[in-house]
């Protein structure tokens, strides 16, 4: 092949290539601006419950925990410990959650060309990713207002732990969504997985109040980690004897590889009547 005839075919490509990332990038942002306000649009009390019905949650049992505050949770502000333990889970659930529904919720628009699955899910990570981080961010006005909580004491720790909860739970919900087109009946599974996680991953607790010999064996839970390594960046007070953010990573990152090739698989099993 001549040498400009293979340049002429490279530039094409390149060419196409920048195109379809041009078309996928509005078609991803007309996606978040329609998903924000399809939730938050039709008013303002809705966005504002939205807010409110996880703060008011993490209350009750801010109140409850004081009332019972053991000697365990040392120098650790009870509200700030509820909110960043609440909200790394949360994080994480929503985003499997809303991934996993994303070609059930938009059938109609996946008719048309343009739009692919892909730009779906990665639409509805970027609206669950910037939900929470408002959603957190008030949380933690409300802890410093009632407990004087501090900012962070390791930034960076705090952004790779957040970054691990929300890595799991899109690799998850990537390949759930997969999954459901053929066996819709799968999210029934993991739902109650998740509903036990929540008490076993350390939103409640902290890994230092349990026995040491339970160590091996919570080291399993993904979830685990993320939650100890927030805990562990923002509070100077606390460091975890289980924490690893790799073993997260480790599992996230491979399982975000089968659902990309999961998803790429199962396309012509999408139903759009």
């Amino acid at each position: 092949m001549p040498v400009t005839q293979f340049r002429q075919i490279s530039r094409e490509k390149k060419a196409m290539f920048g195109n379809s990332f041009s078309i996928s990038s509005r078609v991803v942002n007309a996606l978040i601006l329609r998903e924000l306000n399809s939730r938050y649009g039709n008013s303002r009390l809705g966005y504002l419950w939205a807010i409110a019905n996880p703060i008011i949650s993490i209350m009750v049992l801010f109140f409850l925990f004081s009332t019972i505050r053991s000697r365990e949770t040392g120098d650790i502000p009870i509200l700030m410990f509820l909110v960043t333990g609440w909200f790394s889970y949360g994080y994480y659930q929503t985003m499997v959650s809303s991934i996993a529904n994303g070609e059930a919720a938009n059938r109609s628009l996946m008719m048309h060309q343009p739009v692919t699955r892909l730009d779906v899910m990665a639409s509805r990570a970027v609206v669950e990713t910037l939900t929470t981080v408002s959603f957190f961010v008030v949380g933690v006005a409300i802890a410093a207002i009632i407990e004087d909580a501090t900012l962070p004491n390791d930034p960076i720790l705090v952004l790779a732990s957040f970054a691990a909860a929300g890595t799991f739970g899109l690799s998850l919900g990537l390949a759930m969504g997969a999954i459901l087109t053929y066996f819709p009946f799968a999210m029934n599974f993991l739902q109650p997985v998740n509903r036990i996680g929540f008490f076993v991953s350390g939103v409640l607790f902290t890994a230092t109040m349990l026995p040491s010999w339970l160590y091996p064996y919570i080291r399993w839970n993904p979830m685990l980690h993320p939650i100890e390594g927030i805990r562990q960046g923002w509070f100077e007070v606390y460091t975890s004897p289980v924490l690893d953010l790799t073993y997260t990573f480790s599992i996230a990152l491979p399982l975000l590889a089968v659902g990309l090739y999961l998803e790429r698989r199962t396309r012509r099993g999408i139903k759009f009547s």
